[in-house]
């Protein structure tokens, strides 16, 4: 079975930030982060927030990854995004640091040439869902 259809979703509560499993295969090692944005089973992300989350996100988690970003992924519920990079040092630190980037960027990528649908997006609530996130994280939200 696959490892997060393990995980009690009456007893997972967002906002959280959950390390949610980790790969090694030839000492490389690779670990998938759960940004969980909403309670799941409660209600859903809606899909022009999820798309302006994934621009916001992708652009700010590769900005600080760099090369040690593999994927991010929406979550089939739309609860939130799994987050798969390599094994780096201060890692939490620099997802806190890209979710904190993610709220203050420019529009990535919002043009007919850039984006499969790029009319389709609610970067406001996004970035409302990004801030309510940081604040569980104790992080203050740029204004």
């Amino acid at each position: 079975m696959i490892k997060s259809f393990k995980v009690d979703h009456t007893k997972l509560k967002a906002p959280c930030l959950r390390l949610a499993e980790v790969y090694e295969k030839n000492g490389v090692v690779v670990r998938k982060y759960d940004l969980r944005f909403i309670t799941p089973n409660t209600e859903m992300l809606n899909g022009a927030v999820i798309h302006s989350l994934e621009h916001l996100l992708a652009t700010a988690f590769k900005e600080v990854f760099g090369g040690d970003m593999i994927d991010l992924s929406p979550m089939g519920c739309r609860t939130g995004f799994y987050l798969t990079i390599f094994k780096t040092k201060e890692e939490v630190f620099k997802i806190v640091q890209a979710l904190n980037l993610s709220t203050t960027i420019e529009v990535p990528t919002p043009t007919e040439k850039n984006c499969g649908s790029y009319k389709y997006h609610d970067f406001k609530n996004a970035r409302g869902i990004l801030e309510v996130f940081l604040k569980y994280l104790n992080i203050n939200v740029k204004e």
